[in-house]
């Protein structure tokens, strides 16, 4: 910190970046994350968790009757479904934008989601040093 006639000057260390269009200070070594809600990976949580209440109350005869009545196609709609279960601490760093920078929708649904919280946990741990 510097005094002067004209005020106090601070020095605060960042690394400016871009992305999206916009610019972004961030901290020096600041950790791998997004940094950013991905609109579409909280919607399909979102929209899986209710599609799974739907099913287990039974206001819904099937999946391929819900993902019809809905507009979506039902394969599109199976492969959605898997995330109403995940991990509700990996569900809350979706919500806050905290999943590793890798992870996407299309990265999560590529494969099979295991089911296991643990493998979850893996699997968003290793999404970012894969580059999934």
């Amino acid at each position: 910190m510097v005094r002067s006639d004209e005020g106090v000057e601070i020095t605060i260390p960042v690394v400016v970046k871009a992305r999206q269009g916009a610019v972004l200070l961030e901290p020096p070594h600041a950790p791998d994350i997004a940094g950013r809600i991905d609109r579409a990976l909280v919607r399909a949580v979102a929209l899986s968790r209710s599609w799974a209440d739907r099913l287990a109350c039974g206001e819904a005869a099937s999946l391929k009757a819900l993902a019809l009545a809905e507009g979506y196609c039902n394969h599109y709609a199976a492969r959605l479904l898997p995330l109403a279960w995940l991990a509700p601490d990996l569900v809350e760093q979706i919500l806050s934008g905290r999943q590793p920078r890798a992870l996407s929708l299309g990265a999560l649904v590529a494969e099979p989601l295991p089911m296991d919280w643990e493998a979850q946990r893996l699997l968003f741990a290793t999404c970012g040093r894969k580059g999934h």
